[in-house]
């Protein structure tokens, strides 16, 4: 068992350290290029605006989920529905504290709009991660 998880290890390091400086220095060089410098700027600094707010759509409800499901397989059919509505119930607060901060902040047009977007894509994310952990 140890024999082969080092294997394992051993081999997602190498694929890691193979992917990631290729993909910096190729791809995602030639987006920040072909975007410019203050069109990256504001998409990452977005995108880092946006991940902050993500934990307001969780709180912990997915390791949560994960841990009860795995612990008692009956949980998922009793508690899913109820954790569902709260999901939604956080996920509306994460919208309004994001676009809410966002927009005292001095965000306005374009720039609420690509926050929005990044904030389906966050939406997106946690429920994917919501729903795997209850398989």
């Amino acid at each position: 068992m140890s024999k082969e998880f080092i294997l394992n290890l051993l081999l997602l390091l190498a694929v890691n350290l193979l992917i990631k400086p290729l993909y910096a220095f190729g791809v995602d060089m030639q987006i920040q290029n072909a975007a410019g410098n203050a069109a990256y700027g504001l998409y990452f600094a977005l995108w880092n605006f946006s991940c902050l707010f993500q934990m307001l759509g969780d709180m912990g409800i997915q390791q949560y989920q994960n841990r009860e499901v795995a612990a008692n397989g009956d949980f998922f059919y009793v508690q899913t529905r109820r954790l569902l509505q709260l999901k939604f119930a956080l996920t509306a607060f994460m919208w309004l504290a994001a676009l809410t901060v966002a927009y005292a902040g001095g965000y306005s047009g374009g720039e609420l709009y690509l926050l929005a977007l990044l904030l389906i894509n966050q939406t997106l994310i946690s429920f994917t991660l919501f729903f795997r952990a209850s398989i």
